[in-house]
């Protein structure tokens, strides 16, 4: 799976996490961070059957911190 972001602020984007949990995690852990840019993209993978859940982090030079919404995908096994 392939997960982007994009965030803006008037001083300038420090970094973008991006966060995932999957149907085997307790919260959401750390994945991927983007440093010094203003959109991010990160491919990770393979995930177990079920739900999955992200959430990508966009912080300033102050350390102010604005979140997405989190958002859930399914990921099916298939048996072949």
């Amino acid at each position: 799976l392939t997960f982007s972001a994009e965030a803006q602020d008037n001083f300038g984007v420090d970094r973008i996490e991006i966060w995932i949990k999957s149907s085997s995690d307790d919260t959401l852990l750390l994945a991927h961070t983007c440093t010094g840019v203003s959109s991010c993209v990160y491919t990770g993978g393979p995930y177990h059957g079920g739900i999955l859940t992200y959430q990508a982090r966009a912080f300033d030079a102050a350390g102010n911190e604005g979140r997405s919404l989190k958002h859930q995908v399914e990921v099916l096994v298939m048996i072949y």
